[in-house]
């Protein structure tokens, strides 16, 4: 191999690891390192190392199978690339990827057959079963969890054995192998640390959603109470008087509302378990047994599919009728209703472009902080309709007396 092609590949892996920890350390720029690491890897070790191989092959009928690894590397790093940046379609390149790399080395299997190498054969299996079980996980198929399991644990069993079985070939054989795999495996580990996301972070979240559903839950048995002293008002007057009207015209259009969000909830749980029973997806939802870490369901469905600027409107909508509904515009309670729905976009931060309200609440998060922050969403709703309510009853009291 040439040393212009290892230069290459040295300079893309670093690139791509400085960028990763600038990513994990919140410093600025670091998507920008990263994509530069990932292009010059893509564009320039990966093309270059390929040609070299074909060029040194006394078959040239070997070349496919190269070119199908170079191409499932190219995959995986953007796949994975994509991961870190939080853009939708990672999953594809993902799947087409570790689909690519279990054909190489499925074609890596038949030629250890050939030749009888029976460590080579429990190598190439070994990847293999990891590939298959990774690819399962990706594409969401049943059992794709256990298979992933299984393969990562046969993984660690087995290519230990491997290893060991073919420590002299390995000792003895080309340094620049080496220095691929060296490359390769620095490259893969720096877009895989940003991804790292702890059981004890998911958990945090699920646990902020059930406390935010039960504040929720609390503050509207508050506003049933309201609810239930102006229908027994209504029944004594025996008159239908304004201040009913428009009582249960804001529980309706606060229950609309919620029962659109709850409908949002729901459709990001059928994308991140590929189902289609909605009553299963409620079941998921409220045990919180789904796909807590996915982070491009969410961009997809809240940034690209617009679900979020039309959240963001029914928000802006159903604000404006709360404060046609008090009398003061500019009173205390106006503000606080103001600021419970608030949909302005975020301050910008030093060194950052402005983001959207809905780039803020659903992009670059988990799913689980997705749904989290559509529970929050949902408990200002809840204690602003409260406040409206109860403001729209203490009137009427007020009224009645004069």
């Amino acid at each position: 191999m040439k040393k212009s092609t290892v230069t290459v590949g040295i300079v893309g892996a670093s690139i791509c690891i400085l960028g990763s920890l600038f990513r994990i350390q919140g410093y600025p720029d670091g998507y920008q390192v990263a994509v530069l690491g990932i292009l010059i890897f893509n564009f320039g070790f990966v093309p270059m190392w390929l040609i070299n191989t074909i060029s040194q092959l006394k078959d040239k009928a070997e070349s496919p199978k190269h070119i199908i690894g170079a191409s499932a590397v190219m995959l995986l790093s953007f796949g994975l690339l994509f991961k870190v940046l939080f853009v939708p379609g990672s999953d594809y390149l993902l799947a087409l990827g570790v689909f690519l790399l279990g054909i190489r080395l499925i074609m890596s299997i038949r030629e250890s057959l050939r030749e009888g190498d029976k460590m080579a054969i429990l190598g190439a299996f070994c990847l293999l079963a990891f590939s298959l079980a990774l690819l399962f996980r990706i594409q969401k198929y049943p059992g794709g969890y256990y298979f992933l399991i299984a393969g990562a644990i046969s993984f660690v069993i087995l290519m230990p054995v491997y290893i060991i079985g073919k420590y002299n070939e390995l000792v003895s054989g080309n340094k620049t192998n080496w220095i691929v795999i060296l490359i390769l495996g620095s490259m893969f580990l720096s877009l895989f640390l940003p991804m790292n996301i702890s059981r004890d972070f998911l958990r945090k979240y699920t646990h902020t959603d059930l406390r935010l559903i039960d504040q929720a839950s609390t503050i509207y048995e508050r506003t049933e109470e309201v609810y239930m002293q102006i229908e027994i008002r209504q029944a004594r007057d025996s008159i239908i008087s304004p201040s009913k009207i428009d009582a249960f015209t804001v529980k309706d259009k606060s229950a609309a509302l919620w029962a659109y969000i709850e409908s949002l909830k729901v459709d990001l749980i059928l994308r991140l378990e590929a189902i289609n029973d909605r009553e299963k997806a409620k079941q998921l939802l409220k045990s919180g047994q789904y796909d807590k870490g996915d982070f491009d369901k969410a961009t997809t469905m809240f940034l690209l599919e617009h679900k979020g600027v039309s959240l963001r409107r029914e928000l802006v909508i159903l604000s404006d009728f709360y404060l046609s509904k008090l009398p003061e515009k500019k009173s205390k309670l106006a503000i606080t209703i103001r600021n419970l729905l608030n949909t302005n976009a975020p301050p910008v931060q030093e060194d950052e472009p402005q983001h959207s309200w809905e780039s803020g609440y659903f992009q670059g998060i988990p799913a689980v902080a997705v749904i989290a922050n559509l529970s929050q969403i949902q408990a200002n709703l809840r204690y602003a309709e409260y406040f409206v309510v109860d403001d729209i009853w203490k009137n009427s009291q007020a009224d009645r007396i004069q």
